[in-house]
């Protein structure tokens, strides 16, 4: 017979998750490092994250949205968009 309390599953208060989150966001350390870290199941950190933080505070997703003005054209003109790295690569 199993010992009912390696079955027992952690159970966090609203406030001890928070406290996690702020304790993330004061590092540089990525989600699953912190995670790992503090015997925390990966994707139940990233639940609480994506629940607790506000919209505006979220993790930057590393993407910015390029928005390009519409041109009616029939013809190639050559290139219509350029990359430019930080780097200083550019294609």
């Amino acid at each position: 017979m199993e010992n009912q309390d390696n079955l027992k599953k952690k159970v966090f208060t609203r406030e001890t998750k928070e406290n996690y989150i702020s304790l993330w966001q004061s590092g540089e350390k990525s989600k699953m490092k912190f995670a790992t870290e503090n015997g925390i199941k990966y994707y139940t950190f990233v639940n609480w994250c994506d629940t607790l933080l506000p919209k505006n505070k979220k993790e930057p997703s590393g993407f910015t949205e390029v928005k390009l003005p519409v041109q009616k054209t029939t013809r190639y003109d050559g290139f219509a968009i350029r990359l430019f790295f930080t780097c200083g690569f550019s294609i």
